[in-house]
């Protein structure tokens, strides 16, 4: 809490509990004008809080950017002004506020947060932040060896690439954002991604790719370079001077994979550092790690997405799909992330990430359920099964729903966005016969994009509910096997090809329908004409046209 704040606090509490007589005794002992003490007694509210309103961000942004401050000082990265601002402006643009700050906006932001405070940050040595230790280093080792012996990788095909940075006209101390409990902060240097960034990469034996030069900028320019003596470089810009997600694909593309073929036609390893640009993840995100989440992760793989994105609860198990993934397509990237879905901060946390990362996604497919079965008697237990599946299918995938929405749209300009809804037949089925809370879950959720779909065009979001068919995944593995006998399968491939389908340009006239993922697209097409009814193929109640009071009245006045 800010001294001051608190100094306050504690006046209050004096004089409540009788230490003190008078307000002017307690302002005099805690240091703090004895107006303010009256206005807070009197039930003010501190500057800040009665000023959110006006602030750019809401009091959860300007929270989430004092954590990453923190976690960025507890690196040894401590942001610069700028790059507070920078950050700030980001997350503004998730607002869809794209006016630029006051000149004063950080200083404000400071002394709104006293968990951090603008001080001197001075230069060290990347290698005495890095906190390595015997632990570290030997697993990351053993990882190593072990991937090299299983994979058959030779040392000639072991790189690594990593980035510096040339701060261009700083050669001294400059003011960073830090904890407020330091009186100075170490940086590592270089300060690199503000600047100029250079992409080198080295093999295990010494042989070196061309290196990728990074400018701050929109274009080059001619003058940045000599007549004479200029290196055999690449040279590319960016908005900052770092290296981002397409600067990184561009690097891949036009550096790493022409000339690093395989000498005996294996594999080639190639290690990197943490930072996200290095592990871009543009594309997909995939609400699943098996069945048919992944079925449908492996279909879009299959289609040539750049990169799809699986997430899920066990990293082992995230870690195990992603590996199967891209086994059967090098050519795209798998990421798995660990996200407990019921866990709406990891959601929202997620995303943060990606946004950070300049990770946009133009896909979203949702997947995870709740199953909850059961009666809906007694009443009593059909309420806590209620709430557990709701939270689950409903709320929590509103949440990924909500951020997959607030992305950027000038970073997202030109390229068309999709969510996928994996639902079920329970959702219009009538009976459910002790799928109640599942079936009542599933309903509200694809009724609600519905709805959603109502208020965009597929344009703007194609939006589609899909029921996969019957499949047999690990949740219909404790199924009586007279049950099973009983039931016509579907392979699982074919609900995920639809979903591929069902995101793309050719499947707009989809948009706010419920589907089986089961159906013969061609079919679907020719019977295109059939969704010109905006009741065809949708969940709810269809009765009769509504007609107002008044054009009632004026019919039984024209009748009699």
């Amino acid at each position: 809490m800010d001294p001051r704040e608190l100094a306050i606090q504690n006046a209050i509490a004096d004089l409540n509990s009788g230490v003190f007589k008078s307000e002017r005794a307690a302002a005099s002992w805690h240091k703090v004008p004895r107006s303010t003490l009256q206005g807070r007694r009197a039930g003010q509210q501190p500057h800040a809080i009665a000023h959110q309103n006006q602030q750019r961000l809401t009091p959860e942004q300007e929270q989430f950017l004092v954590e990453w401050i923190l976690e960025e000082d507890s690196r040894a990265q401590p942001p610069s002004h700028p790059r507070v601002r920078e950050m700030a402006t980001r997350i503004l643009r998730m607002n869809g506020d794209c006016q630029p700050l006051g000149q004063l906006w950080v200083s404000h932001f400071v002394a709104r947060n006293p968990r951090v405070a603008s001080i001197v940050g001075r230069k060290i040595e990347s290698v005495r932040t890095t906190g390595a230790n015997y632990e570290t280093i030997k697993a990351f080792l053993e990882l190593f060896e072990r991937t090299r012996i299983e994979l058959g990788i030779q040392y000639e095909d072991i790189w690594n690439m990593d980035e510096t940075g040339v701060a261009l006209g700083v050669c001294t101390n400059a003011r960073v954002l830090a904890s407020s409990s330091k009186k100075k902060a170490y940086v590592k240097s270089p300060e690199d991604r503000e600047w100029v960034s250079v992409i080198e990469t080295v093999s295990a034996t010494g042989a070196k790719l061309q290196c990728l030069v990074i400018f701050k900028g929109k274009h080059l320019q001619t003058t940045w370079f000599p007549a004479t003596s200029t290196p055999n470089w690449l040279y590319t810009t960016s908005e900052n001077g770092w290296t981002s997600n397409s600067i990184g694909s561009e690097w891949l593309q036009r550096i790493f994979i022409p000339n690093t073929a395989p000498t005996s036609g294996g594999y080639r390893l190639l290690l990197l550092d943490g930072h996200g640009s290095h592990t871009p993840i543009d594309f997909m995100w995939l609400c699943a790690s098996s069945g048919i989440g992944l079925a449908i992760a492996e279909a879009f793989v299959q289609a040539k997405a750049s990169r799809v994105i699986i997430t899920g609860r066990q990293l082992e198990r995230l870690e195990q799909a992603a590996q199967t993934l891209q086994q059967s397509s090098p050519a795209s990237e798998v990421v798995p992330m660990v996200c407990d879905i019921n866990a709406e901060y990891e959601i929202n946390n997620l995303w943060q990430r990606l946004l950070l990362d300049d990770i946009f996604v133009n896909v979203l497919v949702l997947n995870a359920a709740d199953t909850s079965s059961g009666p809906t008697l007694p009443v009593r237990d059909f309420l806590l099964q209620l709430r557990t599946a709701m939270q689950t299918n409903l709320f929590s995938h509103l949440v990924a729903v909500s951020n997959f929405l607030q992305q950027p749209k000038d970073q997202l300009a030109g390229k068309p966005k999709s969510i996928i809804n994996i639902s079920s037949f329970a959702a219009h089925a009538n009976p459910s016969p002790l799928q109640a809370a599942y079936s009542v879950s599933k309903a509200s959720f694809a009724h609600t994009l519905q709805l959603l779909a109502d208020e965009l065009s597929p344009d703007e979001c194609q939006i589609v509910n899909i029921h996969p068919g019957a499949v047999q995944t690990d949740a219909v593995k404790n199924v009586p096997q007279e049950i099973k006998d009983a039931v016509v399968w579907d392979e699982v491939g074919l609900p995920a090809a639809f979903s591929v389908w069902a995101s793309s340009e050719q499947a707009r006239f989809l948009h706010g329908r419920f589907v089986w993922g089961n159906w013969d697209v061609i079919e679907l097409m020719q019977r295109k004409a059939e969704f010109a009814d905006p009741g065809f193929l949708k969940l709810g109640l269809q009765g009769t046209e509504y007609v107002d009071r008044t054009t009632i009245f004026e019919k039984i006045r024209l009748a009699a």
